[in-house]
């Protein structure tokens, strides 16, 4: 999802969030939506202005109807409906497991993290981030089974080369791990977000609450609201704030 500055509908639905007028986001994304049903963007800018309003089951509903509604393709003039590999991404999958998560739904939110690391897909968004989001719900639910699948995926799919696979497997540490983090990129807050969450989830494997919380407070402070693990660091900073004696 990029950002949408510098385009000439300057009251998009996108535009509109980053601006942080989410109530008229959503109305914008609905019309959206409304002029060209075929288009899943309106839909998840909807669902992004809910996860920041903390309305989760609106989000839920959004992604949900991405995730069930028919995606078929052409690649090179072949159609793909009936090809027996997934037509979604798996960023599909772990946007509704977001959703079910931030609802405490834990179960169904696994679920969906699973898939999206078990899965055939025609392409990924990242082929690290299943694996890494399944050991956070692994580490958080203290589930020794789907932390070694989790784990399994990562050796399977890092190749050496991808340092928040190695970070997880305890290659390196996590000080080698934001090293790894260019100061000039472009990506560099994003990055950010998605390491400092992960880190979260490495102190909270090791029992440290309070390293977990200080590492979900650096990934909020990213306000990099594109990626997902924002809003799970929000959710999570939240139950604690409600009940902190369970910190």
């Amino acid at each position: 999802m990029a950002s949408r500055k510098g385009c000439v509908d300057l009251e998009s639905s996108w535009s509109l969030i980053e601006q942080g007028r989410l109530d008229e986001a959503q109305l914008r994304a609905t019309e959206e939506y409304n002029n060209d049903p075929t288009s899943f963007a309106p839909l998840r800018h909807r669902a992004i202005s809910s996860l920041l309003l903390k309305e989760y089951k609106g989000a839920l509903n959004d992604f949900l109807t991405v995730l069930n509604t028919p995606n078929p393709f052409y690649v090179n003039n072949e159609y793909y409906e009936n090809d027996r590999v997934n037509h979604k991404g798996d960023g599909d999958y772990i946007d509704v497991g977001v959703a079910y998560w931030l609802l405490n739904e834990h179960d169904a939110a696994t679920k969906m993290w699973i898939d999206a690391m078990t899965l055939r897909f025609k392409y990924t968004n990242n082929i690290m981030i299943p694996p890494c989001v399944c050991f956070f719900a692994g580490v958080y639910l203290n589930d020794l089974k789907i932390i070694r699948e989790a784990k399994k995926y990562i050796k399977k799919g890092y190749r050496k080369t991808i340092p928040l696979g190695r970070f997880l497997l305890d290659e390196i540490t996590e000080e080698e791990l934001l090293g790894e983090i260019k100061p000039a990129s472009p990506l560099k807050d994003r990055t950010t977000c998605k390491y400092e969450f992960y880190i979260a989830s490495k102190h909270l494997e090791k029992g440290d609450k309070s390293g977990f919380i200080e590492h979900l407070k650096k990934c909020v402070e990213t306000k990099k609201i594109i990626e997902f693990e924002y809003f799970l660091a929000v959710g999570e900073l939240d139950k604690i704030e409600r009940n902190p004696q369970s910190s």
